[in-house]
């Protein structure tokens, strides 16, 4: 006589094995999420880092003067940029990014935001030949001090010559 379906024995043999089997996959799938997840976050940070670093560049570069200024309430600082048609960028540390404010010769307010993955500290120098540093340090976990230099800009100030082109001028060469 054939037997049709399964037995007990065979059901309870079978359904650990699928278990685990399934563990397992769904542990593989959450590892492959997480470094992708992780890849994606590193591609963003270099992407911003870099717009930022070139953003800093150009605008020391064109800037006629500088000045840095601490914050007393959350000890942060910011760097001001000064330039000959009297408009101003200030760039404002924050622990997880750096924002861009601009006003122009006409009143006119744009902002930018760059972008950091993790609590940073940043800091803004400038030197008494003109030169503009700015450095992004990671922070331990316990954020006593700095762990990793992110990012490090050295630029002197009023040297248009050296300044990148922006997407705009490039078209119009």
């Amino acid at each position: 006589m054939r037997r049709r379906g399964s037995t007990l024995i065979e059901i309870a043999i079978s359904l650990p094995i699928f278990s685990i089997l399934m563990v397992l996959a769904i542990g593989g799938v959450h590892q492959t999420m997480r470094i992708s997840r992780l890849a994606k976050d590193r591609g963003q940070l270099a992407y911003s880092l870099a717009k930022l670093e070139q953003s800093v560049r150009n605008d020391v570069h064109q800037a006629d003067s500088a000045k840095v200024e601490r914050d007393e309430k959350s000890d942060r600082l910011s760097l001001h940029l000064v330039f000959s048609d009297d408009s101003r960028i200030v760039y404002h540390s924050r622990s997880n990014r750096i924002d861009r404010e601009q006003l122009d010769a006409t009143g006119k307010t744009h902002f930018d935001s760059f972008a950091l993955l993790s609590e940073n500290k940043i800091l803004f120098e400038i030197e008494e030949n003109r030169i503009v540093t700015m450095s992004i340090h990671r922070l331990h976990r316990d954020h006593t001090e700095a762990d990793r230099l992110e990012l490090f800009v050295r630029s002197h100030l009023g040297r248009p010559h050296l300044a990148v082109p922006s997407q705009e001028e490039a078209k119009h060469e």
